[in-house]
This record gives C-alpha cells, sequence and structure tokens, in this order.
C-alpha cells in the first residue's frame, strides 16, 4: 500500500502468473523419413505474500499515521487562508452554491462581536521596537 512517493508499506499480497509457450521444427530426416517435431508447453503460477515478525510494519504504520495527520493539517490551514482572504476582500459565501466554504460562513454572533467595516482606530498603543544587538563580533 502506497502513502506517498517512495512510501509502501509491505501487506499480505496475492500473486497470480502464467506462462505459455511452442515451438515447432522442421527438419526432413531422410534415413526415417520423419519430419520436425513440436511442443507446446503451460505453466501457472500463484500464492500469497504474508510479511510476518518485522518491526517494519508497524514503523510504516506510524509512517502513514504521521503523513496522514500532516496533510490533514495543511488542508485545515489551507482552509483558514482562504478564509481570511475571502473576509479581507470582503466577499460573502453562499454555503448553498460553494458547500466546500461552509466553514468560512460566520455565524451572527461572530459578526456582531467582530465586524468587519469598523472605522474606529485600535485603542491598544504599539510597543517601542526593541534594539537589537549582536552579541559576538564575528563577521558571517
Amino acid at each position: 500500500m502506497g502513502f506517498g512517493p517512495g512510501i509502501f508499506c509491505r501487506t499480505p499480497t496475492l500473486y497470480v502468473g502464467g506462462q505459455w509457450g511452442e515451438n515447432f521444427l522442421d527438419a526432413y530426416d531422410i534415413a526415417s523419413r520423419v519430419s520436425g517435431n513440436g511442443a507446446q508447453n503451460y505453466s501457472f503460477n500463484g500464492g500469497i505474500v504474508v510479511p510476518l515478525g518485522s518491526r517494519v510494519i508497524e514503523y510504516c504504520r506510524q509512517m502513514a499515521q504521521s503523513i496522514a495527520r500532516d496533510r490533514e493539517i495543511s488542508s485545515q490551514l489551507s482552509m483558514i487562508r482562504a478564509c481570511a482572504a475571502l473576509e479581507k476582500e470582503g466577499l460573502v459565501v453562499d454555503p448553498e452554491k460553494f458547500p466546500l466554504l461552509k466553514p468560512c460562513v460566520k455565524s451572527p454572533q461572530a459578526m456582531q462581536s467582530n465586524p468587519t467595516n469598523t472605522n474606529k482606530k485600535p485603542t491598544s498603543a504599539r510597543k517601542p521596537a526593541v534594539e537589537l544587538k549582536p552579541k559576538t563580533t564575528r563577521m558571517l
């Protein structure tokens, strides 16, 4: 089972194979007055491969869980960024037309507590910037 580029976990596998072949030879023998020979070959194989007694399977499961979690976090961050961009542009999402953007729809309570169109200046004063000085004299 594959979880990403180069990440494949060993799982029980069923395999089936087969082969068919034939050959004919036409070499006339004057002494025996017999000409040629022929053969047809068939083969079939199959089996089940089961990985046994390896910790690699456990490590692969942990890797798959980690990859799945990272992708879920990435998807949620993308949704947060998309919602913030829509809000910044002042666009209102219609959940009927765009059901995947439904998390971007603000509830009426959230709109009352944090309106988007405010002309008020923030009341908190900005702190002065801290002057940063290097601790060493070494240059890069």
